[in-house]
């Protein structure tokens, strides 16, 4: 029996700008922390390497861990620059952290028309890693929310979780596609079960969601999101031929 054809679509930097609202709220930190007189050249990468211990402690995303690790460096700062401890300041410090509920987080261009093209010919998936709470709300503020059978949030992605959902939904392991912009939550899953994936590379990203494949291993690249439609008909016509 034909099954028709899946896509699992990442939600940040994916479909929406996350990261760019993470720069702009990093930028108030420091500017804040300047302002108290607590900076150095190393400031940006105490606060990036707390963000990281966070979300590893915690085996998830937790919303908290941005603002708690803004809090960390300011202490860590307090210490190492002699500067007495004061709770306005750290208030001020984890109210600028706490932004990431507040700020609005809009559609990557061409998100709409690439899942409006889709919709007809693909099973579409949403599976974005976080909370609950603050990823649906993200994703439907976006108005990209209708698009989806289902969307999905897990505290953290792994091979196993997309073998479920393929398993749970009765997908083809052959014809799934994972898009994503993180290869450790993306493609290499992707690449371990077998399924045809894009990278997609319209943000920066975040260091933390990168990581090491195995030598010789290739998978496309997009700096468009619209692109990853002529990928997929490449690979239908190829298939169908």
């Amino acid at each position: 029996m034909f099954k028709k054809p899946a896509i699992i679509f990442d939600l940040d930097d994916t479909l929406i700008y996350t990261h760019e609202v993470y720069l702009a709220i990093t930028a108030e930190f420091l500017e804040k922390m300047a302002e108290y007189g607590l900076t150095d050249d190393n400031l940006y990468g105490t606060l990036d390497a707390y963000d990281q211990e966070n979300v590893e402690a915690a085996g998830a995303y937790r919303q908290e861990a941005f603002p708690q690790a803004m809090l960390q460096t300011y202490e860590f700062y307090c210490q190492k620059l002699q500067h007495e401890y004061q709770q306005a300041e750290a208030d001020e410090i984890l109210n600028i952290g706490w932004q990431i509920n507040q700020r609005k987080y809009q559609p990557v261009e061409g998100a709409a028309e690439l899942l409006e093209n889709l919709t007809e010919t693909h099973r579409l998936f949403l599976l974005t890693q976080g909370e609950e709470e603050m990823q649906m709300k993200k994703i439907k503020e976006s108005g990209l929310f209708s698009y989806f059978e289902q969307c999905i949030v897990v505290p953290k992605k792994s091979t196993a979780i997309y073998q479920t959902l393929i398993q749970q939904y009765q997908l083809s392991f052959a014809n799934t596609w994972i898009i994503g912009n993180s290869i450790k939550s993306e493609i290499k899953p992707a690449l371990e079960l077998g399924l045809p994936c894009i990278l997609v590379q319209v943000t920066p990203g975040w260091d933390y969601e990168s990581t090491t494949l195995s030598n010789g291993v290739t998978y496309p690249i997009v700096r468009k999101l619209l692109d990853c439609l002529s990928l997929i008909e490449v690979k239908k016509e190829v298939k169908s031929g």
